[in-house]
């Protein structure tokens, strides 16, 4: 027993686990050799030695901590001097990571930053299979969920286990609540400036809009842009984007239920002015801004934009009709609306509207109240003709839940071989159509249904893979695609800093033209917050963890509370949980936000 408390009251020592000896260039280093030693408990250690000298080890720096228990899988990568050292390590018994560390000849002590986790669930003492959606969580559609007792002592952890593809958050900033749609339009000064970068996220909520920007970069900044002469803000933005342009100075568009505005748009021009500095002037031929206004009582329904088309549902007292027009920028003139054929007539407004393409030809898709999705053949001389007309339903006139089956919106992903259509239904439903054309005749065949819930599912087409799109369905993003010709799904699971429960996503949108210096960024609104994610090239297993400071030995799941109930040990002498009197805790969990519920149990 002395022997005992004598052990409990000395301090742990920390063992060496691994070592890694990144190379070195002799242009910065000389002689000296570089040496990571890492430790059992995270500790990371830099030593410089050098064998030609009379002291061996000639420096010893605590360089960072890795939170993480570090076993045998531990390597460093060195990019040169004036960047920083690449840390892999496995996690033991705990997640592990990829890390950067600010590293030079002669470290100071520094921080290492995460890039991105390594999950690491081992050992599973005990898991759970849960059907969360059937208890008014997540979607509607069946869909178990697994949770498992992971990790150990002060790493031990309850962790999902998910499949799909890792979309790591960037910092998020404060925004507004209630964003419906998100558009991405170009800045001006990236083609005049090499130094500049970033792009305009324009928002749209249910009476307004709003513009901003992202500067370039992982650590880029956000910046609302409230000058006045740009866009119409006190209404929703129906549809936006750049127009398809031959110069380097490209235009962007936006469309409300009252106006069509073009105007180039450039960082310094739109961000807010300080006391002393010049406003900009209106007649500045650099912000030149063209507007077209609905007169005799028209309004807008519904837009599109693709290259220099754009399609408007027209409404004027009960007569709805489909307008397609070409916007072409004269200097000369602020007329750039060209009509483009004859005004299609509409039976009512269209739950959506958008443009379809299969290698380079052109189409407009319409969604109805009838429950159907038309096809329009979209000719740049002669204008819009009826192409082909599907329903949604296979029985939509017998179906009572009728205003569940509208279109809300749809995409087309196509390879060399084939094309599938990609409707998203008001009920949550994602209907896939194969899409074929035989001379002059189009076949939609009905493939199947993917359901996700009651919540209108938006589809948007991946700006660099003609091949892919992705899926905002309630509050999560998926990813279709079609490698080798094999349609495919998967949740993009999206991994916040230093958050442990899944954002509520409004609205996203992906970073085309690589403006922020990636081809792989979608931004997106959750929780009155706003940032960008990188998300990744492959499938894998996800977890989403929620430290318990204990080794989770039993997990159990109480239906009537919608709680989980885990059972902590600790070995004795340890200091892992937080009253070190009790041999076993009792914790209570939220069985969606993995929140500690409270009163816990120990004994």
């Amino acid at each position: 027993m002395g022997t005992s408390a004598t052990w409990r009251s000395r301090p742990m020592i920390s063992l060496v686990t691994a070592w890694s000896r990144p190379y070195r260039h002799p242009n910065y280093t000389g002689t000296l050799d570089a040496i990571y030693l890492a430790m059992e408990n995270g500790g990371i250690y830099y030593l410089e030695v050098d064998g030609s000298a009379h002291a061996l080890v000639q420096s010893v720096v605590k360089a960072s901590y890795l939170d993480c228990a570090i076993g045998t899988a531990f390597t460093a990568l060195d990019y040169g001097l004036r960047s920083n050292d690449m840390i892999v390590a496995g996690g033991e018994m705990s997640s592990g990571g990829i890390y950067l560390l600010p590293i030079a000849a002669w470290p100071v002590d520094s921080r290492a930053e995460l890039e991105e986790t390594v999950i690491n669930w081992a050992p599973v003492i005990d898991f759970e299979l849960v059907d969360l959606s059937a208890r008014g969580q997540g979607n509607s559609a069946k869909r178990d969920r697994v949770f498992a007792c992971a990790g150990r002592g002060k790493h031990g952890a309850i962790t999902e286990l998910r499949y799909g593809v890792q979309a790591t958050a960037q910092t998020p900033a404060d925004y507004m609540a209630g964003v419906r749609r998100l558009f991405i339009l170009p800045d001006v000064s990236r083609k005049t400036d090499k130094h500049k970068g970033g792009c305009f996220v324009l928002s749209s909520q249910f009476n307004e809009s709003f513009l901003c920007f992202r500067s370039a970069g992982k650590d880029g900044d956000w910046f609302e842009c409230r000058n006045e002469i740009t866009f119409e803000f006190d209404e929703p933005t129906l549809a936006a984007g750049p127009l398809e342009s031959t110069d380097d100075m490209p235009w962007s568009v936006q469309v409300t239920p009252s106006t069509i505005t073009v105007i180039r748009l450039a960082q310094g021009d739109t961000l807010p002015k300080d006391d002393g500095e010049m406003e900009v002037d209106d007649n500045d031929p650099g912000m030149r801004r063209l507007q077209r206004r609905c007169e005799g009582g028209d309004t807008i329904v519904a837009a599109a934009l693709r290259g220099k088309f754009v399609v408007i549902a027209l409404r004027n007292g009960d007569n709805v009709s489909l307008v397609l027009a070409s916007i072409e920028i004269k200097s000369d003139s602020n007329e750039f609306l060209v009509p483009v054929g004859a005004p299609v007539a509409m039976e009512d407004d269209p739950t959506f509207l958008g443009f379809l393409e299969l290698h380079g030809r052109l189409m407009v898709a319409v969604g109805t109240r009838r429950v159907t999705i038309q096809i329009f053949s979209c000719d740049g001389f002669e204008g819009l003709s009826p192409f082909a007309e599907r329903e949604m339903l296979e029985n939509p006139a017998a179906d009572d839940l009728h205003d569940l089956g509208l279109c809300e919106s749809a995409v087309l992903i196509s390879t060399n071989t084939t094309a599938k259509l990609l409707c998203g239904l008001r009920g949550g439903i994602v209907v896939v159509f194969q899409f074929t054309i035989t001379g002059s005749s189009l076949q939609l065949e009905k493939r199947q249904e993917i359901k996700f819930g009651p919540i209108p599912v938006l589809l948007s087409l991946d700006v660099y893979r003609k091949d892919s799109a992705f899926a905002l369905a309630g509050r999560e993003v998926y990813r279709f695609d079609m490698p080798r010709d094999s349609f495919r799904g998967a949740q993009v699971i999206i991994v916040m800093p230093n958050e442990e429960i899944d954002p509520n996503v409004e609205a996203i949108v992906q970073v085309g033209d690589q403006a922020l210096g990636s081809e792989n960024t979608l931004i997106c609104v959750a929780d009155s917050k706003i940032f960008c994610t990188d998300i990744g090239q492959s499938r894998k297993i996800c977890g989403r963890r929620l430290r318990l400071n204990a080794t989770p030995r039993r997990l159990l799941f109480y239906e009537r509370m919608n709680c989980y109930i885990v059972a902590c040990g600790r070995n004795p002498g340890s200091t892992e949980i937080e009253d070190p009197t009790a041999i076993c805790t009792l914790k209570v969990l939220n069985a969606r936000t993995l929140v500690h519920q409270p009163n816990p149990t120990r004994s």
